[in-house]
């Protein structure tokens, strides 16, 4: 089972204003738990460290080892989502970029978590900041998906009920949109 993006947005919004719920969220195995139900492989790594800090002598080194490893699938994504768009694609790559921003914005958040745990504020914001263009680019382009899913109905190459589509996903998106503004006003 995966965790729905705004499911993690939501539960970075709880507790990225306060230090002692964060602290708690990644010591207590929280953090870990979620990447495990996200399920991507990119985030076995960063699992690892996480788990290994709970029994180290240092865990903030091993926050930091989860954060590389965070931050290399962040890259990953986004590079699965370019790649899509310079091979100049359309349809069904378009869901597939729009996961690959939506991926690495939620990664983002994640590792904005784990530099306010470490106590760097301006790292954190950084991160939110590079999560919010992230967010923008997956938003343009799931709404070019519902845009291509539209044009299939409408040529009759698919058979599939798209009233309220566009809005159901507007709405969707506004409400993500929403709650991931919402994060930086904690930091």
């Amino acid at each position: 089972m995966t965790l729905e993006f705004i499911t993690v947005l939501t539960i970075c919004k709880e507790i990225i204003g306060n230090f002692g719920q964060i602290r708690s969220f990644i010591d207590d195995g929280e953090m870990t738990r979620v990447l495990q139900e996200i399920g991507d492989v990119l985030y076995n790594a960063a699992i690892r460290a996480l788990e290994d800090a709970r029994e180290s002598s240092e865990p903030s080194r091993e926050i930091e080892s989860a954060i590389n490893s965070l931050r290399e699938a962040c890259e990953a994504f986004i590079r699965q989502a370019t790649e899509r768009m310079w091979l100049g694609l359309r349809g069904p790559s378009e869901a597939a970029r729009a996961e690959g921003y939506w991926k690495s914005c939620e990664t983002s958040v994640l590792i904005a978590l784990c530099y306010r745990y470490l106590g760097d504020k301006a790292l954190a914001n950084g991160y939110l900041k590079d999560a919010k263009a992230q967010f923008e680019s997956y938003a343009e382009a799931e709404m070019e998906n519902v845009e291509y899913i539209r044009n299939l109905a409408l040529y009759g190459d698919v058979i599939i009920g798209t009233d309220g589509l566009r809005e159901s996903t507007e709405k969707m998106l506004k409400e993500e949109r929403k709650v991931l503004l919402s994060l930086s006003k904690d930091v």
